[in-house]
């Protein structure tokens, strides 16, 4: 496991492996949309989310649909989610 952006993104690179960040933003695509079986996701915490930097190295960025109004979720009940769409394969 990588704690910096730089050794996290170039594993994924030295791997062959599109990183995706999870994130609260416009540039997001719906989970349900992508096709994450060959993929790394990175989930951040519930209160900040991931860094700057990371994000700026990712290939794309995920969200996870919720009914507007909803409190957001915690990393371990969106990292949940996310392997279960990573599953599914698609």
């Amino acid at each position: 496991m990588h704690t910096d952006a730089a050794g996290a993104k170039a594993l994924c690179e030295k791997n062959g492996l599109p990183l995706y960040g999870a994130a609260l933003s416009k540039r997001a695509s719906d989970i349900r949309g992508l096709d994450l079986r060959r993929t790394v996701v990175a989930v951040g915490s519930e209160g900040r989310g991931l860094s700057a930097e990371l994000l700026e190295k990712c290939d794309g960025e995920l969200i996870i649909p919720m009914t507007e109004g909803s409190e957001s979720l915690n990393a371990a009940l969106a990292g949940a989610i996310v392997l279960w769409e990573m599953a599914r394969g698609r």
